[in-house]
């Protein structure tokens, strides 16, 4: 993808750790890919509290990670995983994320699940702060299945 020479000047990505994005504010989208089933309870709580100071205010967390239910989705996905990455994951339900990021000063955006051949994930983005959020168009809630 080409971006123009101007937006290219404004955009910077920088890929690290969860432990590592603990600066104050300056980013305005922090990401959160398939992380969370493979920490601990207290590094999961250290991760967001981290990407929560990273953000700036009215800034976004994007998070995305194996669904818990149905059950037999989250085995294809806990199976997968024990395979490839040769780790026994722990399944995070989703309320839970939304009910610690809440407790940081993160409230959802949009949220929602995708179902991908037997796997399951569920995705959120996040809004920090009280900053107006952008127009929308469509629903809050979105499911996919390609």
């Amino acid at each position: 993808m080409q971006l123009p020479e101007a937006l290219k000047a404004r955009i910077e990505f920088r890929q690290g750790g969860a432990s590592e994005v603990g600066e104050s504010g300056g980013f305005d989208v922090v990401s959160m890919i398939d992380l969370f089933h493979h920490l601990g309870p207290s590094e999961r709580v250290t991760a967001l509290e981290n990407a929560c100071r990273a953000l700036e205010p009215g800034g976004f967390l994007l998070y995305k990670d194996m669904a818990a239910r149905p059950r037999w989705r989250a085995a294809a996905n806990t199976i997968h995983d024990l395979l490839l990455a040769r780790q026994w994951v722990n399944h995070v339900p989703v309320e839970e994320v939304v009910a610690m990021a809440g407790r940081h000063g993160l409230s959802p955006h949009d949220r929602g699940r995708i179902n991908l051949l037997w796997y399951a994930h569920e995705y959120v983005v996040f809004r920090k702060g009280n900053a107006a959020p952008p127009e929308r168009q469509g629903n809050s809630l979105t499911e996919r299945h390609p």
